[in-house]
């Protein structure tokens, strides 16, 4: 079983049809049986159901479809990398949030033509864990990584922002102009929040506990434009940071809670034994000189 029988499966499965898959794919339909029939031995199974004219997936078809799309779309992404490889100087850029490693690159590709960065957001486990294996040759992350080898080096420090709809309607205390609530206030109101692994939030979770404040979580989201989207339909107060936020400033309010300080340094690192690989050091310079640039044009938006 071949790449190119997965590709042939899926054509099947998109045109619930062996003849349709080989004129869509311009080869005989005696290479679309081979290929299923190719698959089905390998597994011992039987992929399709065959009625008239047409093919059905069976279940087993139904989750060799699902596995296929992923190897196919996998192979095809590696294959476009180690072509732009072979054409072009790359550096790989891992980030814990889309904001900060945006903004850098575009500053740095302003006044550098080479290398082209590669940016790639995940979560800060996600970011370690492909810098580790070599996939990243540098992230940045919302708190100092601990991995044997690294350095890391601190660019600044990301304050949390709590945010509502501009005419928003959820409780009395929103509709002031500058909205000032206590941390108990909180309990009241539907909160819309990041996920369990964002730094933030697992500060404000702490938060609240130490200080023995219940809160209803209305949301959450993966990202902090989906925060920003429940708040433009006034479904709760979202916590996002200066960064973030600051860059959608036009599409909420802010709200000062008292006592609730919420704040994180932000470090980028690379592996010592690849300091020497082409531009990276170059990078982290850059970064260093101006992240903190950066940051203050957003948060005086």
């Amino acid at each position: 079983m071949t790449i190119r029988d997965m590709k042939v499966f899926l054509a099947v499965c998109e045109m619930q049809s062996m003849s349709a898959a080989a004129a869509k794919l311009n080869i005989s339909q005696s290479a679309v049986s081979q290929a299923i029939r190719a698959i089905e031995k390998h597994f011992d199974t039987k992929m399709f159901d065959r009625v008239g004219n047409k093919v059905y997936l069976t279940d087993s078809g139904r989750n060799m479809a699902g596995c296929s799309a992923h190897l196919v779309s996998y192979m095809s992404h590696m294959e476009s990398l180690m072509r732009s490889n072979s054409r072009r100087k790359l550096l790989h850029v891992g980030a814990f949030g889309h904001t900060i490693v945006v903004d850098l690159t575009q500053k740095y590709q302003e006044q550098n033509s080479e290398p082209e960065i590669a940016i790639h957001v995940h979560s800060p486990s996600e970011l370690i864990s492909m810098l580790s294996s070599g996939v990243l040759d540098v992230i940045i992350t919302d708190s100092k990584p601990s991995l044997p080898g690294l350095v890391s080096q601190y660019i600044c420090t990301n304050k949390a922002a709590f945010i509502c709809h501009p005419n928003s309607k959820l409780h009395p205390l929103l509709e002031a102009e500058h909205p000032v609530l206590q941390l108990q206030d909180l309990e009241n109101m539907p909160m819309l929040l990041r996920d369990e692994g964002n730094t933030s939030r697992l500060q404000f979770d702490s938060l609240m506990l130490a200080n023995n404040v219940n809160f209803f979580c209305k949301g959450v989201f993966t990202s902090y434009e989906g925060i920003f989207s429940a708040v433009d339909r006034d479904l709760g107060i979202g916590l996002a940071t200066d960064r973030s936020s600051s860059a959608a400033a036009h599409r909420y309010k802010r709200i000062e809670v008292i006592g609730a300080d919420l704040s994180h340094e932000v470090y980028i690192s690379y592996l010592a034994r690849k300091e020497n690989t082409p531009y990276l050091t170059d990078f982290c310079d850059f970064a260093l000189q101006h992240v903190t640039d950066l940051y203050n044009t957003l948060t005086s938006v």
